[in-house]
């Protein structure tokens, strides 16, 4: 009986010993996959916040380009109105209107 009782407790202890290396393993997987899912995460808010920012920049830039156009725009419009009043408003103009 003594020796069965050894065979059982000789076989018991790598069983243990297994059922532990398991165990860990398994708690080890779980947390190298927690840890690749978290940076996984970061990696596409990072991404995520370099487009919104490229997007934010290249909205300014064509803003800027329309205000400096409607500028340019506003000013020539300003320039041939100053023209015109020029001439007409002109005393070598006005012999000019009558001829």
């Amino acid at each position: 009986m003594e020796a069965a009782a050894e065979l059982v407790e000789d076989a018991a202890s790598p069983a243990t010993a297994a059922a532990v290396a398991a165990a860990v393993f398994t708690a080890a997987a779980a947390v190298a996959t927690a840890a690749l899912l978290t940076a996984a995460a970061l990696l596409a808010a990072a991404a995520a916040w370099l487009a919104a920012t490229a997007a934010a920049g290249a909205e300014h830039s064509v803003q800027q380009a329309e205000a400096e156009a409607r500028a340019c725009q506003s000013d020539a419009y300003h320039q041939r109105s100053q023209k015109v009043f020029h001439r007409t408003q002109s005393p070598i103009c006005w012999n000019q209107l009558g001829s």
